[in-house]
């Protein structure tokens, strides 16, 4: 599983900083094995998700 993050202007997180928050706060079958950071989620003209773009 991945995590795909938009982390704040500023935010200094390791990609392994991540993965330590996310294990404190959901169960371990969830917790991302790689995480991604974007500078934005990629959504179409009415604000919908673009699942595909993430995956690519």
């Amino acid at each position: 599983m991945t995590a795909v993050v938009v982390p704040e202007v500023g935010c200094e997180v390791s990609r392994q900083g991540w993965i330590d928050h996310a294990k404190g706060r959901i169960v371990p079958s969830e917790v991302p094995e790689t995480v991604t950071a974007l500078d934005e989620i990629p959504r179409n003209q009415s604000g919908t998700l673009l699942e595909g773009a993430l995956r690519a």
